[in-house]
């Protein structure tokens, strides 16, 4: 089995190089004659290019007038590649397929429009003009040269120049705040009749969610950085560093933030480097995450004993002050979130008020 695949591969290449041979016999002495050159004094070279052609494209090298001896095996492949229509429509205007400018090649896909119509008026389609070609397809008929000029000093006064990238940007912010404004105006006819709906970005209200204040400035400490927003409006804009970030980097933002991260966005807030008292104000909050909840018991408690140390009830006084309220209400919320956290905790808390009023 081994010795026949070889024998068989030798096999086609002796047929192929039969056939290869018996072809050249028959094309060359018939392309010579169609040339008008005798087949014996041709070079191995003139014969093998020769021989390299069918029929088709041989044919195709006539109607256009080309030398077949000379054309490069590019062209040749072009050549032969044409659609026969487009072909065609070039020998019916007098192209050359092989050298068409983008011009001409958009001619010939109106190359029977283009023959027709000059037929009707008497004219020669192999004589006609780029521009006579242009008038042709476009306005069905050829403008004297008073007409195009007109014509052209027409188009130059109507058409419309290319805008600069400067021109291009600004026209690009214009449209972006009619859009915006296009929504505000419909977030704010659907907030007058729900006031459920936001009147800056016309969605839904969840029930934790309350409208968006137009100049109002929003912080609050997310995972990663402070966060800050001012209004897109806003006359002092140009004072502020919009915020860079590296968004790989970024953690998620919990489920609320989110998504008042994305009605800001939509609002057309702008996120700005976060001030000084920003970053001090995270510091703190990053401090306080880190405490375990013993910890932050601990420091709840502690606080509220400094805001209430050396203020005695005074029972002359009718009703309670507003820091003995206020001292109150931080009391049953720190009992609120021992409850909250650890039940054994609020025992531990339970044993030692007493102490603590003893002391």
């Amino acid at each position: 089995m081994q010795g026949i695949a070889p024998a068989k591969e030798w096999l086609d290449r002796f047929q192929e190089a039969e056939q290869k041979k018996r072809w050249e016999q028959v094309a060359v002495p018939s392309f010579a004659e169609r040339l008008g050159l005798d087949p014996s004094i041709l070079t191995p070279q003139e014969r093998e290019k020769l021989a390299s052609y069918d029929p088709e494209t041989f044919n195709r090298t006539q109607w256009f007038g080309l030398d077949p001896l000379t054309l490069t095996a590019a062209q040749q492949k072009e050549l032969a590649d044409y659609n026969p229509l487009i072909l065609q429509y070039a020998e019916n205007l007098g192209l050359n397929p092989l050298k068409l400018t983008p011009e001409e090649r958009e001619d010939l896909a109106w190359g029977a429009v283009i023959s027709e119509r000059a037929k009707k008026l008497g004219w020669d389609p192999r004589t006609l003009s780029a521009e006579d070609r242009f008038d042709l397809r476009k306005r069905g008929r050829i403008l004297t040269p008073e007409e195009r000029k007109e014509r052209e000093e027409w188009e130059k006064n109507h058409t419309r120049q290319p805008r600069t990238s400067d021109e291009l940007k600004e026209l690009f912010i214009d449209r972006q705040a009619h859009v915006q404004a296009m929504q505000r105006e419909k977030a704010t006819w659907l907030h007058e009749r729900n006031p459920r709906f936001d009147p800056m970005t016309g969605d839904l209200l969840e029930p934790d969610e309350h409208p968006l204040d137009p100049t109002a400035e929003y912080y609050f400490d997310g995972q990663t950085r402070p966060r800050r927003f001012v209004p897109g409006d806003s006359p002092h804009l140009d004072k502020y560093q919009q915020v860079q970030t590296d968004e790989e980097d970024a953690l998620p933002e919990s489920e609320y933030h989110e998504r008042l991260v994305n009605r800001l966005l939509k609002a057309g807030f702008v996120e700005i480097e976060p001030t000084l008292a920003d970053k001090a104000s995270y510091e703190q909050t990053q401090w306080y995450r880190s405490l375990s909840p013993s910890e932050k018991m601990q420091f709840l408690q502690e606080s509220m004993r400094e805001m209430t140390h050396g203020k005695s009830f005074n029972k002359d006084n009718a009703g309670e002050t507003p820091g003995e309220k206020f001292a109150k209400f931080i009391k049953l919320l720190i009992e609120l979130l021992i409850a909250l956290i650890d039940p054994e905790m609020k025992e531990k808390a339970d044993r030692d008020q007493p102490a603590q009023k003893a002391a």
